[in-house]
């Protein structure tokens, strides 16, 4: 691997001196270059905006809009919970909790209909290009080598050209 930390089940093994794979599931968040330096971010301490982060995180991996489920919430800190709100970094309304502008015209975030869409186009990609590789029943097609066999006797020790 080319570097330490790779989270569990996230980069499959690989073998030394060979390409790292991506996660079949590559979700991601937008962070603007400029966010240490928004007034909001800036009021927060350390531990408030490692939540902040790990929340946003939370919140594009499940693709659910920017919802924070009631575990999820009470996972962090009161002191941290009331930083944020505190922001307006978080939105409460006494029955949900959810990411302030994380989509919507506001937003900065992809929804989960947006998110699914971008699957959806990878995953056509991906068979695309399985097409490409492969016959349409399924059996890889090795023209290099019915070339070289048909070139070639078959060998006496083996019986493969």
């Amino acid at each position: 691997m080319k570097c330490g930390y790779r989270p569990p089940g996230h980069f499959p093994e690989t073998e030394e001196g060979t390409e790292e794979m991506a996660r079949l599931d590559w979700e991601w968040i937008k962070v603007d270059v400029l966010v240490m330096e928004h007034p909001k971010i800036e009021a927060l301490s350390d531990k408030a905006f490692r939540a902040l982060i790990g929340l946003w995180c939370y919140c594009g991996r499940n693709r659910n809009d920017g919802l924070v489920s009631a575990k999820r919430w009470s996972e962090v800190s009161a002191r941290v919970r009331a930083e944020l709100l505190s922001t307006g970094l978080v939105d409460a309304d006494g029955v949900t909790i959810h990411m302030h502008d994380f989509t919507g015209p506001e937003g900065h975030q992809r929804t989960r209909e947006e998110a699914e869409q971008e699957a959806a186009k990878r995953s056509e990609k991906a068979r695309n290009a399985a097409r490409a590789r492969w016959n349409s029943d399924g059996t890889r097609v090795l023209r290099a080598l019915a070339e070289h066999c048909s070139r070639h006797a078959p060998s006496s020790a083996t019986g493969m050209c």
